[in-house]
């Protein structure tokens, strides 16, 4: 079993400010031009972690309820009850999403090779599209798995289950991915969707200014820490808080370059980049009980 450090805080307001204005006001809690010069001193405490076993995330299909359909190297057409006269309705469609989910999982397979091109990935990825304040898109929020941190690779690919030397293990390109830690984003005051359109109902956008929570888990939910920060319109990366080795490596939250349904990719002050993997299913739209449960909320207030 491998040893990580971590810094393990009780509660959100254990972090002293970092940059200027991030942590919400409601802490109180004065800016500084040096970026420790304020934080309290923490214990790290050595414990030994058991990865967490994550898979890649669900495609997400834009007009739900249609068969998938493909083509062979023959020109024949099939979907899941097998062949068929022609491309099924909403094709088009079809492989726009289909192009969008391979782009970013063959990114995740660069990433876990040794001999990965970092900066010409991140522009290929950027040179695909583009996003508007993306800090306030609602596809920051879910649960993430860190692939690429601070720069470093945290994975690595291998034909066996030997993890002596890893903190990261893909056997495969369809296999599980270990991690030893998820990276959870949420509105601080509970979900909130947006009204439904006709590809279903989803998070609404962040606004700026609003606070969202940040926090970290491990195999058996213990919680690293939870910190509140305010959505940034700015899109400004900042330090949210301390997490993973024993040289206390800081966690960012910012300075978002690419974000889609599957990987948010963002670029510190110090050019490095986090790339982090959904490995939830909220990029595919409230379930019918998510929903019910939300009306109901919506009604006691």
């Amino acid at each position: 079993m491998k040893l990580f450090t971590i810094i393990l805080l009780p509660y959100a307001s254990a972090f002293a400010p970092t940059c200027n204005g991030f942590i919400s006001s409601r802490h109180n809690l004065k800016p500084s031009s040096n970026l420790y010069s304020t934080a309290p001193v923490l214990e790290k405490e050595e414990v030994a972690i058991a990865p967490i076993t994550v898979s890649r995330p669900e495609i997400h299909w834009t007009v739900p309820g249609y068969k998938i359909g493909w083509q062979d190297k023959e020109g024949n057409w099939f979907d899941e009850d097998g062949p068929r006269n022609g491309p099924p309705q909403n094709y088009w469609r079809q492989s726009v999403d289909q192009g969008d989910y391979n782009r970013d999982m063959e990114a995740v397979t660069q990433l876990l090779s040794p001999d990965c091109n970092v900066e010409a990935l991140v522009k290929n990825l950027m040179n695909s599209r583009s996003t508007r304040k993306p800090s306030l898109n609602r596809k920051v929020l879910g649960s993430w798995a860190p692939i690429l941190f601070n720069g470093k690779c945290l994975a690595s690919i291998s034909a066996s289950k030997d993890t002596t030397n890893a903190t990261v293990v893909v056997e495969e390109n369809n296999t599980p991915i270990e991690v030893p830690y998820q990276i959870q984003i949420s509105r601080k005051n509970g979900r909130r969707f947006a009204p439904k359109n006709h590809y279903g109902t989803f998070d609404k956008r962040l606004e700026s200014g609003e606070d969202i929570s940040i926090s970290t888990s491990t195999k058996y939910g213990d919680t690293g820490f939870i910190v509140t920060v305010f959505a940034d319109e700015d899109n400004t990366s900042r330090i949210v808080g301390m997490i993973g080795t024993r040289n206390r490596v800081p966690l960012h939250f910012g300075g978002i370059v690419y974000i889609t349904d599957y990987v948010m990719l963002q670029r510190n002050d110090d050019g490095e980049y986090d790339f982090w993997l959904r490995v939830d299913k909220s990029h595919l739209g409230a379930t019918p009980e998510e929903l019910e449960q939300y009306e109901e909320k919506s009604k006691e207030e």
